[in-house]
Formats: C-alpha cells, structure tokens, sequence
C-alpha cells in the first residue's frame, strides 16, 4: 500500500513496482502556516490527528 498525504505527492508518485494499493490521504502543508507561533502549531496537530485517523481507519480495512 502507498499512502499519499499531499496532493502534490499524488500527483508525482512515482511507478510502485509490483502491485500496490495507492491510497490519498489529503491534508494542507502545515509549514506553510503563517500567523502566531499556536496557529502554526494548531495547524500541525491538525494534519497530525487527521493522519492518526485515517491510517487507523486504512489499517481496519486490512485486517
């Protein structure tokens, strides 16, 4: 399985030898965030607890 996390990166996934589930999990680039040092933070916990989410939830479909 290739997990993508920005759309930039699923775009350019390079050829996966053999087979291969991609999966897109997309979230915003946190350090491109401006504002207050706790905006900035606030925005990488975000896409933290997004991935945290969704590779559980990708990991329950496996089993």
């Amino acid at each position: 399985m290739v997990v993508t996390v920005c759309d930039q990166a699923a775009e350019a996934c390079p050829a996966w030898p053999g087979q291969a589930r991609r999966v897109h999990l997309g979230f915003p680039d946190p350090a491109a965030v401006q504002g207050s040092p706790e905006a900035i933070r606030q925005a990488f916990r975000q896409v933290r607890d997004g991935l945290a989410e969704g590779l559980e939830r990708l990991l329950r479909e496996v089993e």
